[in-house]
This record gives structure tokens, C-alpha cells and sequence, in this order.
């Protein structure tokens, strides 16, 4: 049995010694002692155990051993550092034990090389130490939310947000709810069930806080679910928190400037336009050839600014939230075909086809309205992109973690890969589409967001484009 424990002990990796307590001289050391301090069996036997501890910690020795003879058998683990034969150094996590014996006491000293863990711990400080610095120049201020416990970790940054010292603190959720917006906190509470259900993989939203002396500013937070349990139950979300109100403003200032701009220009266009109708309908046959040409360059001209106008109002008012949503469960199916009826006509204009392809069932939360004005401007795009005689295929499916996706296939030349980085930009046009306003795709984007969804697209291998967007289902 002696021999079979002394095999055990000698396989094992950590350096394991014993000492014998009255001598004050090592007995045994184990072959992992041999490995991990470069010294043969016989160089470690019969020698004083501070040998193999480096000046610091050989001085604490002889103090420890006395306290472990005198008190408890079992001492508590501590961290010290070994000596090699060549004269490195490496850290351990000592344990120590008093075993009893008639003939006298023995000291069994077991020390865990931790090198590696230490080394892991160095990385992670720098990590964490670069990322402070990241944070602090973003002025971001980060959070870590337990969320069966409801209590949240803020970063200094946030209390400079608010007004305060720069201090990390600790709260609780509904702590925090209670600095939203009243007008906010309806939505941003929605998000966050998407967010905790998993409806969605992060999300980013904008809305206002009180701050310290009472006014409120705008900020935007950005999180995501970090740790599930077992059952798939949020454990752990963090994220971030920023001040946005500078740029809040500079935007309001913008959006209400186009807003009003675009207002006053709607009036007298819609006039400018109709007379330039009632010209060319009445006058056909007496107009010149020259003049009836520069007619219907002007009213072409015109109608193509009414629809600038109206898709920069349409813009502004899903990007600023002015346009309100009424999120109700919508059967896919049935909004697909009446999105094919009411655009039928727009794609023969250039000879293409629409079919849907939706599978039975499938339903969504969102506004139809601003549901079926997406659809549309996807049609849009793939019509005009469409070669003569081809389809466009209307299309839901299921999607994943309680998410469907909607798109919008089409058989042309595909995204030219140049244009790709600002697909969905404002004002952005590929080459071929000169003539629309450049708002579409935005409009799509922001209504979208706005329900809960991202959009995106595919370029399918043997040509042509799928444009998509993906909706929380409807319970």
C-alpha cells in the first residue's frame, strides 16, 4: 500500500514535500518536486524546506510552521514563490498539513504552480484597464445588470452623465426606471422583453433620463443578454450608456429645419404641379411641339420633387418617433397579397411580376400601415431592377428565436459591391436608379427598427437580390 501511495504521490504534477517538523529538514519530495524545481531527490532530502522558496517568502517559513504546530492541523491555502536550482522564480498556491505521528510531527507541504492562472488574471487586468480607457475617451458608461436579483453595476461614467462625482455605484433596475422619461419608459421596457426573450440578439435605443439637477437629457443605451441559464433565462446583461443630448439637439435642429422647409414647400408645389397637369390636359392640341415638351419636362420634374418632399418628411418622422405605431399582430399572408394588388400596376410598368410565396400562419408584430409602405418600397427597388418579363417573389418564413422574415426577391443584376456600405444611406442611389430620390431604402430601415426588426439583404449565386426584414412574431 506504502509503494502504491508513493506512485500516486510521484505521478502527481505539483510539487509535494514533506518535512519533518522537529528537524526542520525536508523527508520526502515527490517526483513533480524533482520536475518543477530542477533538482534531484537526493539534493532534496535532508535539506531545510526554505531552500526552495525565494527570500521573501523564507523568511515567513519558519513563522508559519510554528503557528500550524501550535493551532489547527489543516492551515489556509497562501500564495508564495519557489526557487529553481537555476535560479527562477515561478508563483504557487501553497496548502499545508500537520500529520501526527508517534515518533514526532511532519509537515506535508503541497505548492500549485499558478503561472499560468496569474498570468491569465495579468491579461485580463490590461484588458479591462485598455477597456476603461476605450470607455472613459467614448465617454461611454458601461453597466452590468443581474437580472434575477434586479441589481445593476454602473461605471463612473455614469454619475458624470447625471451631474454627479464620477463614482461607480450600485442600484436596482426599477431604481433606474424611475429616472426615464414618462413618455420613454413604455417603449424602452418593450425593448428590453425583446431583448430578455430573445425576440432580438442586442438592441440600441435613444430616450431621456433626469439627470441630477432635474432637466432631461437624451441618451443612448446599447446592451445584450451576456449569460442564459440552463432553461434559457436571462442571467447577466450588460451594455452601455452614452450622453447624446449635443447631438440630439444638433439633429432636432436639423429635422425640424427640413421638416418645415419641406411643409412649405408642399403647398405650393401641389399648385405649381396641378396647374402644370390642367396645362397639358387641356392644351394638347395647342401647344407647339417645343413648349408641350418643356410641359412635360416641368410636371415630370415636379412630381419627381413632391415625392422627395414626401419621403423626407417620411423620414424625419419614423427617425424622430413623430410617426406613431400601432403594433398589432398582422398575418403575413394576407399583407403580402394586398402589397401585390395595390403594386401590380407599378411593376408592369416595367414589365415585371409579382408572386408571393408565404407560408400560412405566420404572423407579426407591427403597424400594417407602415408595414405595407415597406413591402412597397421593396417592390419599388426590385421593379426597376427587374429585366423584362421577370418575377418578383413576395415571400415570409419562419425565422429564428421567435422571429419572421419578410423579403423581397427579384431576378436582376444583383448589388453592385461598391454600393453595398451604403445600401441602406440617405440619399444614396446606385448607378442604375438615377432617377428615384434615395430615401427609399432609409424610410425601410427606420420604419423597421422602429417595430422591433433589423432589414438587410442577400445576393442570391446566380443573380438578383433579396431584400428582408426580420419581425418579432406575434405571440
Amino acid at each position: 500500500m506504502e509503494e502504491l501511495f508513493r506512485a500516486a504521490v510521484d505521478a502527481h504534477p505539483d510539487t509535494i514535500v514533506m518535512v519533518d517538523a522537529g528537524k526542520g529538514v525536508i523527508v520526502y519530495a515527490n517526483d513533480g518536486a524533482c520536475r518543477n524545481l530542477g533538482y534531484r531527490r537526493e539534493e532534496l532530502v535532508g535539506q531545510p524546506p526554505d531552500m526552495i522558496f525565494a527570500d521573501r517568502d523564507a523568511a515567513r517559513l519558519a513563522l508559519r510552521y510554528e503557528r500550524l504546530k501550535n493551532g489547527p492541523t489543516l492551515a489556509p491555502v497562501y500564495s508564495a514563490m519557489l526557487i529553481r536550482k537555476d535560479a527562477s522564480v515561478f508563483p504557487v498556491d501553497v496548502s499545508t498539513t500537520l500529520i501526527r505521528r508517534p515518533e514526532g510531527d511532519y509537515i506535508l507541504g503541497i505548492a500549485r504552480d499558478v503561472s499560468a492562472r496569474d498570468e491569465t488574471q495579468r491579461a485580463l487586468h490590461e484588458q479591462e484597464q485598455r477597456l476603461a480607457l476605450a470607455l472613459e475617451s467614448s465617454e461611454l458608461a458601461m453597466f452590468d445588470w443581474d437580472v434575477p436579483s434586479g441589481r445593476v453595476r454602473l461605471g463612473p461614467r455614469w454619475n458624470t452623465i447625471l451631474g454627479r462625482e464620477p463614482v461607480e455605484t450600485a442600484t436596482s433596475i426599477a431604481d433606474l426606471e424611475h429616472l426615464v422619461h414618462p413618455d420613454d419608459l413604455p417603449g424602452l421596457r418593450e425593448r428590453l422583453r425583446w431583448l430578455l426573450e430573445g425576440e432580438i440578439p442586442a438592441y440600441r435605443t435613444e430616450h431621456r433620463v433626469r439627470n441630477h439637477s432635474g432637466d432631461w437629457i437624451w441618451i443612448e443605451s446599447a446592451a445584450e443578454v451576456n449569460e442564459r441559464d440552463a432553461s434559457g433565462r436571462p442571467v447577466r446583461v450588460t451594455g452601455t450608456n452614452g450622453d447624446i443630448s449635443s447631438r440630439r439637439k444638433l439633429a432636432e435642429m436639423k429635422d425640424t429645419f427640413v421638416a418645415a422647409v419641406s411643409h412649405e414647400l408642399r403647398t405650393p408645389l401641389t399648385g405649381i404641379v396641378a396647374s402644370l397637369e390642367l396645362l397639358r390636359e387641356g392644351s394638347a392640341g395647342e401647344l407647339p411641339p417645343d413648349a408641350r415638351r418643356f410641359v412635360d419636362m416641368a410636371c415630370a420634374n415636379g412630381e419627381r420633387l413632391t415625392q422627395l418632399i414626401e419621403d423626407i418628411l417620411n423620414l424625419e418622422g419614423a427617425q424622430s418617433g413623430r410617426v406613431r405605431l400601432e403594433l398589432e399582430p398582422v398575418e403575413m399572408a394576407s399583407l403580402l397579397h394586398e402589397a401585390a394588388s395595390l403594386n401590380a400596376s407599378y411593376a408592369e410598368r416595367y414589365q415585371a411580376r409579382l408572386r408571393v410565396e408565404a407560408s400560412a400562419g405566420l404572423r407579426v408584430k407591427a403597424d400594417r400601415k407602415r408595414l405595407l409602405q415597406v413591402v412597397a418600397n421593396f417592390i419599388s427597388n426590385a421593379a426597376k431592377f427587374s429585366p423584362p418579363g421577370g418575377e418578383i417573389r413576395l415571400g415570409a418564413r419562419s425565422g429564428a428565436e421567435g422571429r419572421v422574415v419578410l423579403s423581397v426577391s427579384d431576378q436582376g443584376p444583383g448589388v453592385p459591391e461598391e454600393f453595398k456600405p451604403r445600401l441602406f444611406g440617405r440619399f444614396e442611389q446606385a448607378e442604375q436608379d438615377k432617377g428615384s430620390t434615395g430615401l427609399g431604402l432609409a424610410i425601410c430601415k427606420a420604419l423597421v427598427e422602429r417595430m422591433g426588426g433589423t432589414v438587410g439583404y442577400e445576393t442570391a449565386p446566380g443573380g438578383g437580390a433579396s431584400f428582408f426584414a426580420e419581425l418579432p412574431a406575434a405571440d
